[in-house]
């Protein structure tokens, strides 16, 4: 129970004999809890980070934050999607992965659907050295692994709540002279995002089910130049879900099925 197995690296295992003729009287699990212990098995430059690791450390909740915290990463231009550099290379250059299925955008990889951040078991981050499973790759790849149910029923859900007032303001934007360019002194934002899942056995110790439902709204109003003298009002809503069953055949088959939408509206005036 005290053994931490993470995707793609080697897990140890300890036993301790005891008593005479090398009968195992008393077997004693070692395990480590490192964040990031390194695996001399495999040539991978890898970062992974646990659901429980994510929540404790103060980081954005999406997959491209979280891979930021890889070493030799960089954000992009904001222009191309605010997504993640790795060792220098193109924003295009990656590929994202869930649950071993590729979800990247095919036409110019510079985007890929994104699951519910609660519903991430596991983020493993590759900037280099990984094998050929992941192809398609120059830059870095980020590889989730969803939670799953258990015998055990498990349930709950949470609320994210940003007002306008604690947010903090953007500054006003001035030409070369002096004069002003863009107040933005007035522009407000806001955000919600609420989440519900539940996890369990559908047939104990063999069909396993979790799902959950999130569902995000963000509002702004940004009135921009002084010279078009325009206000824009944006709101956009995510309403998103995940469902992840698992069979147990038997015991050497398993058959897993991941459902997923990453549906996003935007309403916008001006």
């Amino acid at each position: 129970r005290d053994v931490t197995v993470s995707i793609g690296t080697a897990s140890n295992v300890d036993f301790v004999s005891s008593g005479s003729g090398g009968s195992l009287d008393t077997v004693t699990v070692v395990g480590s809890n490192v964040v990031n212990p390194i695996d001399v098995s495999s040539v991978e430059s890898t970062t992974i980070l646990t659901a429980q690791q994510m929540k404790a450390i103060p980081v954005g909740n999406n997959a491209t934050s979280v891979a930021l915290l890889a070493p030799g990463t960089v954000r992009g231009d904001a222009a191309f999607g605010n997504l993640a550099s790795f060792g220098g290379s193109s924003v295009a250059e990656n590929q994202y992965y869930v649950n071993g299925f590729n979800i990247t955008n095919s036409f110019r990889s510079l985007n890929y659907s994104q699951v519910p951040f609660e519903a991430i078991s596991e983020q493993q981050t590759l900037t280099g050295g990984y094998g050929a499973e992941f192809g398609r790759s120059t830059g870095g790849v980020v590889n989730q692994i969803t939670k799953r149910g258990g015998n055990e029923f498990h349930a709950g859900g949470n609320i994210y709540y940003t007002p306008s007032s604690l947010t903090s303001e953007q500054r006003n934007v001035y030409k070369i002279n002096g004069n002003l360019r863009s107040d933005n002194s007035e522009d407000t934002a806001s955000s919600a995002r609420a989440n519900v899942w539940a996890s369990g056995a559908l047939i104990k110790d063999r069909l396993f089910a979790y799902g959950i439902l999130s569902y995000g709204r963000n509002e702004s109003d940004t009135f921009g130049s002084v010279l078009s003298a325009q206000n824009t009002s944006s709101t956009v809503k995510t309403p998103n879900w995940l469902i992840k069953l698992d069979w147990n055949i038997n015991d050497a088959n398993i058959l897993e099925f991941t459902s997923f939408s990453d549906d996003q509206r935007t309403e916008s005036q001006i």
